[in-house]
């Protein structure tokens, strides 16, 4: 059995791997916020600690065999469910959303289960990559120099907006429905 502080450790740097992932996701006013993602990757390390250490007792009885890896299949079918419920059709631009949101939860799932393993290293880095990723939403045929091009409920391509504007606040929705009407 491990030590009740490399469980704390264990189970902080999880929460808080998942709590810097959220934030960027609520600065960017998405789905899936700092709450939920602490929870999911929170969630996955106690599962993935219960799965390895709670029932190393039983090994002593005779014919009883343990493999601590299928919780952690579990923990990816149920985040899987999780994500899916994400995952909608837009009426209005007839467009699929939330798959960013889906597979952010199916990765903190993952950052969590390696936090529970003991892999803080490995989930950090994991974390730092997501990081980068989102980072570079604007990377993409439809950028010029860096900004993003964003699309008309028409799927009419719109030009990237003045600096002030750039991002997904309240004067950036409002100077897209300028444009738009």
């Amino acid at each position: 059995m491990i030590s009740f502080p490399t469980i704390l450790l264990r189970l902080g740097v999880a929460a808080l791997l998942g709590a810097i992932i959220g934030v960027e996701r609520e600065q960017r006013e998405r789905g899936a916020g700092m709450r939920t993602l602490a929870l999911v990757s929170l969630g996955s390390a106690l599962f993935t600690i219960i799965s390895a250490y709670a029932f190393l007792d039983l090994l002593s009885i005779p014919h009883v065999t343990l493999d601590p890896t299928r919780i952690a299949s579990y923990i990816v079918a149920g985040i899987g469910f999780l994500g899916a419920g994400t995952i909608f059709l837009s009426r209005e631009s007839e467009r699929v959303k939330g798959l960013t949101t889906a597979a952010s939860i199916w990765v903190i799932a993952a950052i969590g289960i390696a936090c529970g393993a003991g892999m803080l290293l490995e989930a950090t880095v994991t974390a730092a990559i997501v990081l980068i990723g989102y980072s570079a939403h604007c990377v993409s045929p439809t950028t010029d120099r860096g900004r993003c091009y964003r699309t008309s409920p028409h799927g009419r391509y719109i030009s990237p907006a003045p600096e002030r504007y750039i991002g997904n606040g309240p004067a950036h929705r409002q100077h897209l429905r300028h444009l738009l009407s």
